[in-house]
């Protein structure tokens, strides 16, 4: 009876260099795609404006519990100028924006406003003694358009300091910023006129 016998073989040196780089380039390619891909997302929520002829959304955006959220969204029907924006205690508006209660300030500060000088990527390094709730303010182009685009580092979608549930308002007036020195604007930037759109912060769903 005939055995069969097995001749050991070898691939030639170019083809051995080949597969010898083959784990390298997966690797490779493994890395590239981790960096390549989208951040994960802790949490996102969702504020719909409800107003008189005022329309927009406004998103929040947060990758980490202890990181920035970003703001950002377009408000259409405005008028042309500067408006106080807040985040306000409650989500209450069955009497459209007139229950929202005060700017969210749970650490008693003063009112004050996020540091504009700083841009989207570093405004995590914004230390501002100021309310959670302080934005700032939109400003409104001649033809209505505002647009919102910020990085918040005292803005949360968690913890005990969370903004999910409260409200997201317009207001009709500029925001002083808390720069007058009277004692009421220290609580409210000039922010005590009326609101002129307001939605509350929905939690959305996970992608």
């Amino acid at each position: 009876m005939k055995l069969f016998t097995f001749k050991k073989t070898s691939l030639p040196t170019k083809q051995r260099g080949a597969a010898s780089l083959l784990p390298c380039l997966i690797i490779s390619y493994t890395v590239h795609a981790a960096i390549k891909a989208e951040p994960k997302i802790y949490r996102e929520a969702v504020c719909i404006l409800q107003g008189i002829n005022v329309t927009g959304t406004i998103y929040f955006k947060q990758e980490s519990l202890n990181g920035p959220t970003r703001i950002f969204g377009e408000v259409a029907g405005l008028v042309p100028g500067s408006h106080g924006m807040h985040i306000h205690e409650f989500g209450n508006m069955l009497n459209a924006c007139e229950l929202l209660g005060g700017h969210y300030n749970p650490l008693k500060k003063n009112h004050g406003y996020p540091n504009v000088s700083v841009t989207i990527f570093i405004a995590a390094l914004d230390t501002r003694n100021r309310h959670i709730g302080d934005l700032g303010n939109i400003e409104v182009n001649r033809t209505g358009i505002g647009e919102v685009n910020s990085m918040n580092n005292l803005v949360s979608l968690g913890g005990p300091y969370s903004v999910i549930g409260r409200s997201f308002d317009i207001h009709e007036n500029e925001d002083d910023l808390g720069n007058d020195g009277n004692a009421q604007r220290l609580k409210n930037g000039n922010g005590s006129a009326d609101s002129v759109a307001c939605c509350v912060i929905g939690l959305k769903q996970p992608k």
